[in-house]
């Protein structure tokens, strides 16, 4: 009784006057929390805008299963949003180790690689094979297919690549069109300094 006496007030409390005050009381002596229940947790955190407060429930959700994948991939995506490149690519390859056909994963772990410029020769071709099958990684995956072309100078192929993102873009998602839209003037300049060389 005194057990669920205590979790019932400690919850009241923590649905009363916000969950992260009392995170620290309701995880001291037991795990209440699944990983999947801290990602969860980790992204109301970044949508508040606390990314500090959001990492640590992903690392929670890592110290019960060191191979969560969406732990992982968003430990890697505040590590790559803050332009820790190098850290963001350990946490993708982690990912990808556990499972190497998540095209999400893929995608990420790519990013992080030419973030670092590192890595990029026969890159392509595993974006290419993630494009298989549609998803929703899919216009992420030709975005990042377009600006490894952009590197490696095939211009022709990053207009198509930028075409076939652009078709099945998610209208919903702002960050993405501005994304795409940097990848296109990244195109532009490319082409515009190898026409004047």
């Amino acid at each position: 009784m005194t057990k669920n006496f205590l979790f019932a007030l400690a919850a009241g409390g923590w649905i009363l006057t916000g969950c992260s005050s009392h995170m620290a009381l309701l995880t001291q002596n037991k795990t209440l929390l699944s990983p999947a229940e801290y990602v969860t947790l980790g992204h109301v955190y970044e949508t508040q805008g606390d990314k500090p407060l959001a990492a640590k429930q992903y690392e929670a959700a890592l110290n019960q299963d060191k191979k969560y994948v969406p732990a992982l991939v968003a430990l890697g995506n505040i590590a790559f949003e803050e332009e820790e490149f190098k850290k963001a690519r350990k946490y993708f390859q982690r990912a990808h180790k556990v499972d190497a056909k998540d095209p999400a994963v893929l995608n990420n772990l790519a990013m992080a690689y030419l973030a670092e410029d590192k890595y990029v020769n026969g890159l392509d071709e595993k974006v290419k094979g993630a494009l298989k099958t549609e998803g929703p990684a899919t216009p992420y995956l030709w975005d990042t297919l377009a600006q490894i072309a952009i590197i490696q100078g095939r211009y022709t192929e990053a207009e198509m690549a930028i075409a076939r993102a652009s078709e099945t873009a998610p209208a919903s998602d702002p960050t993405f069109i501005q994304r795409l839209q940097s990848t296109r003037d990244q195109l532009a300049d490319a082409s515009r300094s190898e026409w004047q060389h």
